[in-house]
């Protein structure tokens, strides 16, 4: 059952009996339909996308035969929208130079992907982000470089979706975020960075969904309206943002979840005994360490608190629990330092203990070490010159997504990248790696 009509798909209902494509240089214009994988092939071989890097215009694909995009590779721009529906691919390699959609993006159907592998360079999606149906997919992996949705996001029934993990980049949705019945998500993990909205928050019929933790930047007042219900094992709702959201007296409906998240007045009594009124945590690299402070204004039946620490955002283990002062009104200050950092970026959390075994997150914050043994680069994405940190070299090797490499000289730290074609690549220093894009 679909669940929603995407602008995408209204544009479509207008049938097109013919298409005619113009090239100027490496930019191709038109509205491109394919229902075959011949058409698809033609296309990028031999017909008016053979080379093309900008598409000025709308690519869909729809048709069960279609299951290979690799001769897409040229692409690094589409001005309109990508949808693809109905598709038997298992990935989206080929799309791996694109790093900005005008328009929508749309997956719908697609029943044997596993997560978003070949949108890697993808940074903005202009309007709106459709995920539905794709019974296979269990993350957004691949998508880990976008970081603005335009228009509205919408994932609905997607079987075997379990969280957001690939989107931990992501800071802001223009419009609404809408979750609505994903059999087996059962957090909102990956959507740490997401910071504000310009539409409701709508989280609805997601039977295995246990927490909104997950949604640990978003700022409440960006939040027009706050729909929760039929969740029905949602027993953690009081997060920062729907706690303040609440407090402000948003318009809201929370219904039909389970106990702490029943209703309105089951959230705002779950507000009410967070235990611990946390006023700041931050972490900052200093040398080969993180050193991570924290303050709280007032503790309430506070057992502690559960330094967390992961090198990738979703696999979290304790470094350190530090004891809390039971109950205090007075301003309290903790530090905790991290002397085995052994990857150049690292998260921390803390997971504030009740003594009655409530728990509650904080919100993460990353830490980047420098050492003489990592290889960093900046600016990410660049467009002319790439400066390299952590490591010395007189030369360096670049490879793109296809696999061919070159070797450029390394003056003064600064690599001279303005021939690349706009892209992902990766940039070798002896063992040492990183990717970069090319805008």
């Amino acid at each position: 059952m679909i669940k929603s009509i995407t602008k995408t798909m209204l544009l479509l209902l207008i049938y097109i009996s013919s298409i005619q494509y113009t090239a100027l240089g490496q930019t191709c214009s038109g509205t491109a339909i394919f229902t075959t994988q011949q058409q698809v092939t033609d296309f990028f071989t031999s017909g008016n996308g053979a080379g093309c890097t900008t598409f000025t215009g709308d690519l869909f694909f729809n048709d069960a035969s279609i299951t290979d995009f690799s001769l897409a590779s040229n692409l690094t721009t589409v001005t309109g929208f990508v949808t693809i529906q109905n598709s038997n691919a298992t990935n989206f390699n080929g799309f791996h130079n694109i790093t900005s959609i005008g328009t929508d993006l749309a997956i719908i159907n697609a029943p044997n992907i596993t997560d978003m592998t070949g949108f890697d360079a993808l940074t903005s999606i202009g309007d709106d982000f459709v995920f539905q149906n794709n019974d296979a997919a269990t993350s957004f992996a691949g998508l880990e470089n976008l970081t603005t949705i335009g228009g509205y996001a919408n994932i609905p029934e997607n079987a075997s979706l379990v969280d957001f993990t690939g989107l931990n980049n992501l800071t802001s949705i223009g419009e609404y975020l809408w979750i609505d019945d994903n059999d087996a998500m059962t957090s909102l993990n990956g959507l740490g960075s997401l910071a504000s909205l310009g539409g409701y928050l709508k989280v609805e019929l997601n039977d295995a969904l246990t927490t909104l933790a997950g949604l640990d930047v978003l700022d409440y007042t960006t939040i027009t309206d706050l729909i929760i219900t039929s969740n029905t094992t949602l027993a953690t709702c009081e997060i920062s943002a729907v706690c303040s959201y609440i407090d402000n007296a948003g318009t809201n409906t929370i219904s039909g979840n389970g106990a702490n998240c029943a209703d309105l007045t089951a959230v705002t009594n779950a507000c009410a005994l967070l235990p611990v009124e946390l006023i700041s945590f931050t972490a900052i690299a200093k040398g080969e360490t993180a050193i991570l402070n924290w303050v709280t204004a007032s503790e309430e039946n506070n057992e502690g608190f559960a330094v967390e620490r992961s090198v990738d955002g979703r696999d979290w283990e304790t470094l350190e629990f530090v004891a809390g002062q039971g109950d205090t009104k007075v301003l309290t200050h903790y530090e905790v330092v991290d002397a085995d950092v052994s990857t150049p970026v690292v998260y921390y959390r803390l997971n504030q203990m009740d003594y009655d075994g409530h728990s509650t997150y904080s919100d993460i914050q990353v830490v980047r070490i420098n050492d003489k043994n990592t290889l960093e680069v900046y600016p990410n994405p660049a467009k002319d010159v790439l400066y390299i940190q952590g490591l010395t070299a007189n030369q360096a090797t670049i490879l793109d997504m296809l696999g061919q490499e070159m070797t450029v000289p390394v003056v003064q730290g600064e690599i001279d990248i303005q021939d690349l074609k706009t892209g992902l690549y990766l940039l070798q220093i002896g063992t040492a790696q990183v990717k970069f894009i090319k805008d």
